[in-house]
């Protein structure tokens, strides 16, 4: 079974006025435990339209002096949304649609860190792209299966919050380029 592992940067906190800056994904075997391939995009975006700290924060806090340098390698937003979902109809798997017929669909299992954040974001994006949303609102939440994971097992050092990077911390995890999509994907 493929899990597709999301993660994207923003302009914002509010999916209503923020937009995509950066995509990526992974697309895992999970009965190997493998990458399969990955899908990464930065998007073109309006930075007088953007939260100042978002960007402060995120991927593009090493472009805020040089903004040509985001734009040679971004790509307008239509075009990165396509390119997404081309991406994900490839590493959709065919399933049963009922065990007693011989119906099966398509599906791709997603999975994010704070998918509640992320596939809302995917949601907005795509709906004021005018395109249709390539993925289902049924999503693994990995921050909620952390927040199990640490009660399951107290003999581990608990993260001071759910932020990703503490959590990586409190597991020993290293050498990630925070607030990246591809960085926080990983």
């Amino acid at each position: 079974m493929n899990v597709i592992f999301l993660d994207t940067e923003t302009t914002g906190l509010d999916p209503s006025r923020s937009t995509i800056i950066e995509l990526s994904a992974i697309c895992v075997d999970m009965n190997r435990m493998v990458e399969k391939s990955d899908f990464s995009q930065r998007i073109k975006f309006k930075v007088e339209n953007a939260d100042k700290k978002a960007l402060s924060i995120n991927s593009y806090r090493n472009y805020v002096d040089k903004p040509e340098e985001w734009n040679s390698t971004a790509v307008a937003p239509r075009e990165a949304a396509v390119e997404f979902s081309e991406w994900l109809r490839k590493e959709q798997e065919s399933v049963a649609v009922d065990d007693s017929t011989d119906e099966r669909c398509r599906v791709a299992k997603m999975a994010a860190y704070n998918a509640k954040f992320d596939f809302g974001m995917l949601d907005a994006w795509y709906r004021r792209l005018n395109l249709p949303m390539p993925i289902s609102n049924r999503f693994i939440c990995v921050m909620e299966r952390a927040k199990y994971f640490f009660l399951e097992n107290p003999h581990l050092k608990r993260p001071v919050s759910m932020k990703l990077v503490d959590v990586c911390d409190s597991l020993g995890i290293t050498g990630i380029e925070w607030h990246t999509a591809t960085g926080d994907v990983r």
